[in-house]
């Protein structure tokens, strides 16, 4: 089964089909799922989540129920958003055992600096996006794709079904906005 072929169909399909094609899809969709978790945490990691634990919790949000997918961008879409969640959620139980929840005494060292930085990105990063979201929603999808799973243009153009030029495009007033909430925020 070619699932980056067919993905709509198939994942649409998926609750009338046989125990066997089922598992047969999870096997696929989790690959895929996994493989964007990786990049989603090469650099925009939260201690204790892990690609496995990314992919685990995003599965679940996905399929408990059944869904209708409309196209490959709304799957992506969902994917993208539901793994920035489960970063935010994670980031911010880190932040709240940080403020005193489950207290113990530790030495500072370096590396307590670099795991807070990077849980308090990932936790401003999604409160500029809630901004960005009230000004130009169709924007969202891509900063998602591209800070939180980590693609490029050209994959982010695939997953959307935009050539890359409206992208390229699109990224760009991303940022500008971006920018001017950032600017607004530190004002």
């Amino acid at each position: 089964m070619k699932l980056q072929d067919n993905l709509t169909e198939v994942l649409n399909d998926y609750h009338v089909k046989s125990e066997s094609e089922k598992n047969a899809v999870i096997s696929e969709v989790y690959q895929l799922m996994y493989q964007t978790a990786v990049r989603s945490l090469r650099n925009r990691s939260v201690a204790g989540v892990t690609p496995t634990l990314l992919v685990n919790e995003a599965f679940i949000k996905l399929f408990r129920e059944p869904n209708r997918w409309s196209n490959r961008e709304h799957f992506h879409a969902v994917v993208s958003s539901a793994m920035r969640q489960i970063m935010v959620d994670y980031a911010r139980a880190i932040l709240s055992q940080k403020r005193g929840g489950d207290w113990s005494a530790v030495t500072y060292n370096e590396e307590h600096l670099g795991e807070l930085q990077s849980v308090n990105n990932v936790i401003l990063v999604d409160s500029y996006l809630c901004k960005v979201n009230q000004i130009e929603p169709v924007l969202v999808t891509i900063i998602e794709l591209k800070f939180f799973v980590g693609c490029t243009n050209q994959e982010v153009a695939a997953a959307t079904d935009l050539s890359l030029r409206t992208v390229n495009r699109l990224w760009d007033k991303a940022k500008k906005i971006l920018e001017r909430v950032v600017e607004a925020e530190l004002s």
